[in-house]
Order: C-alpha cells, then sequence, then structure tokens
C-alpha cells in the first residue's frame, strides 16, 4: 500500500463532513437533452470532469501542483502531496473509474481502481468527488481513507484533526497480471 499511496501521490477518505458550496439548485438536473442526468443522477459533462479529476490526481504524469489543483482542500494536503510526488514509484500510478452516482448536492461517490504498471493494486475502491467552486475534485474524505489503509488503520493528522476516522476503505488486494 505504501508503494501505491506513494506512487499515486494522495487520495482521500475521512469521515469528515464537506462543506458543499454549491447552490441548491445545483442538484437539479434536467430530464431531456444533451445535458440530462442519466440514472446516476449525473449529466456526462459532471461524469466526464469527475473521471478527469480522479484520473489527474491519481496519474504518476501529474505533479503535485497538479494534484493540489483537483483535490479538495489542497492546503491541508499539500506537505503530503508534495512529498509523494518525489517518489519514483509515482511515474507507474494510475487509476480507472468504473461507476459513480449522485448522492447530494454537489457530491457524487466514485467507484475506482488503482493501478500500478496497469495492474489492479487497489481494486473497487468507493470514494468521493465534490464540487468546489463549480469543479469537481477528488474529495478529502478519499484521499483520507487511502492515507489511513497506509498508514495501518491510524488517520495521519491530516486528517484525524478534521473530525476522526475516514470512512471505510477495502483492503488491498493482490495484483493481478
Amino acid at each position: 500500500m505504501a508503494l501505491t499511496l506513494a506512487g499515486c501521490g494522495s487520495s482521500g477518505g475521512s469521515g469528515a463532513a464537506t462543506t458543499d458550496t454549491s447552490p441548491p439548485t445545483a442538484a437539479v438536473q434536467q430530464t431531456t437533452g444533451a445535458g440530462a442526468a442519466d440514472a446516476s443522477g449525473l449529466t456526462q459533462q459532471e461524469k466526464s470532469a469527475i473521471t478527469s479529476a480522479y484520473e489527474t490526481f491519481f496519474s504518476g504524469k501529474s505533479d503535485a501542483q497538479t494534484k493540489l489543483g483537483v483535490i479538495e482542500d489542497p492546503d491541508r494536503f499539500a506537505k503530503t502531496i508534495n512529498a509523494q510526488s518525489s517518489s519514483g514509484l509515482a511515474e507507474s500510478t494510475s487509476v480507472t473509474v468504473s461507476e459513480m452516482s449522485l448522492v447530494s448536492p454537489g457530491r457524487a461517490s466514485v467507484v475506482y481502481t488503482i493501478l500500478m504498471d496497469d495492474k489492479p493494486v487497489l481494486p473497487d475502491q468507493t470514494g468521493y468527488a465534490v464540487k468546489v467552486d463549480g469543479k469537481w475534485k477528488v474529495s478529502a474524505s478519499s484521499f483520507c481513507g487511502l492515507l489511513t489503509l497506509e498508514n495501518g488503520g491510524t488517520p495521519p493528522a491530516e486528517c484525524a484533526a478534521q473530525g476522526g476516522a475516514p470512512a471505510a476503505t477495502s483492503a488491498p488486494a493482490a495484483p493481478t497480471s
């Protein structure tokens, strides 16, 4: 797991409450036309934005500043992300997003798999994306969940200080070839 997080630079999952800055009308979805939400409650544009945030955040090709631009509460995680981005393992990390659905206005659940050298190392993780200032970002809680997993189940300081333990994250499975 340490290798995975060192490679991805960060992820989140703190069970801490997230402040939703989007107006209540943002939850109203169109039912027809190009901007229509599907059964997930998200439009294709929102799905693309969420997928892009996750792919950017977990890409070994993204530098620390780029990762900080797609995570909620970047100041809270700057030290960790900067430290992890200098890992040589970072270059081989990527992510695939398999599912997502709107759970509340400005908050979507996301099922994703972290890959190293295109092999799954943390399959079917559940995280969240949050809308901050009109942009979808990887939630702080999702990153805290992965940091806590890496830390043997103990939330690191940047997560523990924000309201306790992260949301449950499944244990890593053995990589498949």
